[in-house]
């Protein structure tokens, strides 16, 4: 198996591990991390591979016309943790019918969705502390039913919180901060990156 098999399985694992979670901010830092740090260890290992195997050397910046700025995102984020630790801030939309909470039929159809925002995800929780509840008004008396909150839909997205400028420049170009969108596309772009590196690869050795 050659080491940029290697590197791109172990970058497939992370991504395919990401995907698969998303309430827990330790485990969601922990993976999204090892997966910013086998991007660029991918091409870097490509061009020392090529050129031992071939001789010839290899470009990943302009051998490959793929490159877009959710990838070059991941590039800066990789290089940001020299300096800084990539943190992270939770979003949660929770969404609840109307008829549940209003017990009127004429809603039917018709959803509230609440949403909330931390600043700054614990990365070492294990689960989010605090999810959003919403709760139905008595109809009787108008008071708060604490006792029955409405479950709904809850959704919950882990957004990149910008350390350095550049990094805030890299997120407004690429226009998403959530990182299980940005893992998404990256993975994507480096799939067929690899994929015609092993091409260009298979050519020269003829």
């Amino acid at each position: 198996m050659e080491d940029s098999e290697v590197v791109f399985r172990k970058l497939t694992e992370c991504y395919e591990k990401l995907g698969k979670t998303r309430n827990s901010p330790a485990k969601i830092t922990d993976y999204f991390r090892d997966f910013v740090y086998y991007t660029t260890e991918l091409t870097d290992i490509t061009v020392h591979e090529f050129k031992e195997k071939t001789g010839v050397a290899w470009n990943w910046k302009t051998d490959f016309k793929g490159w877009n700025a959710v990838s070059d995102l991941c590039r800066e984020l990789r290089n940001s943790q020299h300096d800084v630790v990539i943190r992270m801030k939770t979003t949660q939309n929770r969404s609840v019918p109307l008829n549940d909470l209003l017990g009127e039929p004429s809603a039917t159809g018709r959803h509230l969705t609440v949403s909330a925002e931390s600043t700054q995800s614990d990365p070492f929780a294990e689960e989010i502390p605090c999810g959003i509840e919403v709760f139905p008004a008595d109809p009787e008396t108008g008071e708060i039913m604490l006792t029955k909150p409405l479950q709904g839909r809850l959704e919950t997205y882990f957004r990149i919180v910008p350390r350095r400028s550049k990094t805030q420049r890299h997120l407004e170009n690429a226009g998403i901060d959530d990182v299980h969108q940005i893992c998404e596309v990256c993975y994507k772009t480096l799939a067929k990156y690899y994929e015609h590196y092993q091409q260009k690869l298979a050519e020269e050795l003829g």
